[in-house]
């Protein structure tokens, strides 16, 4: 289980609990959300996420239910239904529950170079009146010889074709940790790639020393938020080590919740979260997985 805490200027308070369980094979089953009510100081049931797996062990769907105090019950609300070949997912298609049933809602499209790295991620929404996928934007990854990751680069669809959008490139050091991270958005009126005042600038410094716990393998989330600064919606992208949960919270600067949901990634992550009822100001979001983690601080205005 995994509790959160936050400092709402009253002391630290508790705010979250996760609750898992496991199958045989350790992977998730289900995880329970929980909040913290400060009045009555217990846990309420906020709302759970089952797992289902293939015969490769591969989470195929993913159920996520809220629950519903009056008639003590679980609402299905939404589910990802998602496709491999072999070990490589293929497609994760976001579907809500409606009262006709399920309807589907987003899709992501994955596909690979010759190595098995991820190439190119695509995102489509569900156009309801056409019944058929409409293309929003896609996000292109290219690696260096040693097999790092070293730009993401992002576009959207405008009916007609790809408009660049973002980019982020990385630089590594021998052991392949992140030493710098740099974005650069496009600007259609140069035809070129300029630094806004929401692009980012960032070093990593990493200092070698001796202990005797071996060094366990690992690595950063690549995050990326897009667009900042936004309005309505912010596009949330990373990248994972392993196929885990995640937990996605987006607080104001004094740790209020405002959003937060959890997720069972692959190897990628997409998804989006409505913020047009938010106040204009910064936030942070928060990834948190079952061992990697990152965030990143964002402004929406108005």
């Amino acid at each position: 289980s995994t509790i959160t805490y936050y400092n709402y200027g009253k002391g630290i308070e508790p705010a979250s609990l996760h609750v898992n369980k496991y199958n045989a094979n350790k992977h998730v089953m289900q995880t329970t959300g929980y909040s913290w009510d400060a009045g009555s100081k217990q846990w309420l049931t906020a709302a759970r996420t089952t797992y289902h797996y293939n015969n490769d062990k591969l989470p195929d769907t993913i159920l996520f239910e809220g629950w519903v105090g009056g008639s003590s019950s679980w609402v299905k609300t939404q589910q990802t239904v998602n496709t491999y070949a072999g070990q490589r997912q293929e497609t994760s298609v976001r579907q809500l529950m409606s009262m006709s049933g399920w309807v589907n809602d987003s899709r992501s499209s994955y596909s690979y170079d010759a190595k098995g790295k991820m190439r190119m991620t695509e995102e489509e929404e569900w156009d309801q009146l056409a019944a058929d996928w409409e293309m929003k934007s896609r996000v292109e990854y290219s690696y260096s010889n040693e097999g790092d990751n070293i730009e993401q680069k992002i576009a959207a669809w405008d009916g007609a074709g790809w408009v660049d959008m973002r980019r982020t490139r990385y630089a590594y050091n021998q052991h392949h940790r992140v030493t710098s991270e740099e974005s650069h958005t496009w600007d259609p009126t140069t035809n070129d790639w300029i630094i806004n005042s929401w692009d980012i600038n960032r070093k990593f410094y990493y200092e070698a020393y001796t202990n005797a716990v071996p060094e366990v393998a690992g690595r950063q989330i690549m995050l990326d938020v897009f667009p900042v600064p936004a309005k309505d919606r912010i596009n949330i992208s990373a990248s994972f080590k392993t196929i885990q949960p995640v937990l996605i919270t987006l607080t104001d600067m004094s740790g209020k919740i405002m959003r937060q949901h959890s997720e069972q990634a692959g190897v990628n992550y997409r998804s989006s979260l409505d913020v047009a009822d938010l106040p204009a100001g910064n936030y942070i979001i928060n990834i948190t997985g079952s061992n990697e983690q990152a965030a990143k601080t964002i402004s929406i205005v108005r």
